[in-house]
């Protein structure tokens, strides 16, 4: 890929970064710390051997650009948010098991979903507008993907 592309792919990862803690502290009212990584390839079936169980894998269409993308959502973060929204600190670790999520908690995945997809629609906006629209959601990791496709991660 051009380096002027994983720059401006780098620019979008860090003010997606922004708005989306933004969100999330309107949503949570505290202050949440987001990591921005660089823009890295892995295959699929690399990135679905480092995922736990359950995650939420959700697909998103980004028209007018081609193909479609994949938010994540792995457990830690679903349960650190859904202590936080209870009255929690955050620090209350739940284990899975491999259980599926609550209606609770995929009701609230749905908000963070939302978040994901107005903050990623807002951080694209000064490069090239793009319509952000969920397609289907998944909760384990077997989605419709060759194990050699590439993926974009950010």
């Amino acid at each position: 890929m051009i380096r002027e592309r994983l720059h401006a792919l780098d620019f979008i990862n860090e003010r997606f970064a922004r708005y989306f803690r933004n969100g999330l502290f309107n949503l949570l009212r505290r202050s949440a710390d987001i990591t921005v990584e660089s823009v890295r390839y892995q295959s699929f079936s690399e990135f679905s051997r480092n995922v736990p169980v359950p995650t939420n894998l959700n697909i998103v269409s980004m028209k007018p650009l081609r193909g479609s993308a994949l938010v994540v959502f792995p457990p830690n973060l679903v349960f650190m948010v859904v202590d936080n929204l209870f009255g929690g600190d955050g620090r209350f670790v739940t284990k899975s098991d491999g259980r599926e999520f609550t209606n609770t908690e995929q009701r609230i995945i749905q908000r963070l979903l939302n978040l994901a997809i107005d903050a990623y629609q807002e951080a694209w906006k000064v490069v090239y507008p793009l319509d952000v629209s969920f397609y289907v959601l998944k909760c384990n990791r077997s989605l419709p993907t060759s194990p050699t496709h590439l993926m974009k991660l950010w």
